[in-house]
């Protein structure tokens, strides 16, 4: 059996496929929420987080923000290769369908990441 860590190191398991700023920004415009679940994940462990595929990365290598939503490790483990409008409730179809549309602020993830703006600020305002 493979350790983590070498389970890691396999092709499409790290997160080098997606920069820092645009996996914040996609996270930002997705509320820090599992959009599946609904889940608060602003004071998660960063292991709890994920970024989910809608069309699964295997059948179409598309990174585009429009294919990502924020998942908690749990629904994203849970939804696996089922379709996600087949796993994702009607609430969540509609929540995600109006997310996807939206362009994720890079420039403010940015400015976070550097330390310009408290990332509590941001989270602050968006309640």
């Amino acid at each position: 059996m493979a350790s983590r860590a070498e389970h890691a190191r396999r092709p499409g398991r790290s997160s080098k496929w997606i920069q820092p700023a645009r996996r914040l920004a996609i996270y930002l415009r997705d509320g820090f929420c599992c959009q599946y679940c609904g889940r608060d994940l602003s004071e998660a462990e960063p292991r709890e987080v994920s970024l989910d595929h809608l069309v699964c990365q295997s059948k179409r290598k598309n990174h585009e923000s429009s294919n990502l939503v924020t998942a908690c490790f749990r629904c994203n483990r849970a939804r696996g290769t089922t379709p996600w409008k087949r796993y994702a409730t009607a609430g969540a179809i509609e929540r995600i369908q109006r997310l996807r549309r939206r362009v994720p602020n890079e420039a403010l993830a940015r400015s976070i990441l550097k330390g310009d703006i408290p990332l509590v600020e941001v989270l602050t305002k968006q309640a």
